[in-house]
């Protein structure tokens, strides 16, 4: 919440500690390479989404888990929805350039890992060694 207020105070002309929201960059090319992975990202969503299925579910469900998705874009990231959101905020990085986001994309990728490490012991107790064939397979992120 702290970082979409950084994001939109200085248009909405509200207090914020500049150097939080001062750009590390005056050029705006980078920010067109953050418009492009940030439709990236989406599309990577969208397409994760695809390939759940009915098996979608949010955070840990031991008692429903459903089938261990492994095609379309698990076949390429055991996580495509964490990498697609992590390479989402990266492209605003590359747009708004500031501290704020910056500080947003590494506290992003401290908790998307250990979520990540959760839910793989969870999922080599559920599916065992499909779920070990699977990690050998296919890398946990890119």
């Amino acid at each position: 919440m702290a970082v979409v207020y950084c994001l939109f105070a200085r248009s909405l002309g509200l207090p914020v500690w500049d150097p939080l929201v001062s750009p590390f960059w005056e050029t705006h090319a980078p920010g067109w390479a953050g418009v492009v992975l940030c439709a990236a990202a989406v599309f990577g969503i969208a397409a994760s989404l695809v390939s759940f299925g009915s098996s979608f579910r949010i955070g840990i469900d031991e008692k429903t888990p459903g089938g261990l998705v492994t095609e379309g874009v698990f076949a390429l990231s055991r996580n495509p929805v964490y990498l697609s959101f992590f390479i989402f905020f990266m492209g605003i990085f590359l747009i708004h350039k500031n501290a704020a986001v910056s500080i947003w994309i590494v506290f992003y990728a401290f908790i998307a890992h250990r979520q990540v490490l959760r839910e793989e012991r969870f999922l080599r107790g559920q599916y065992g060694d499909e779920y070990a064939k699977y990690c050998r397979r296919v890398r946990r992120y890119l």
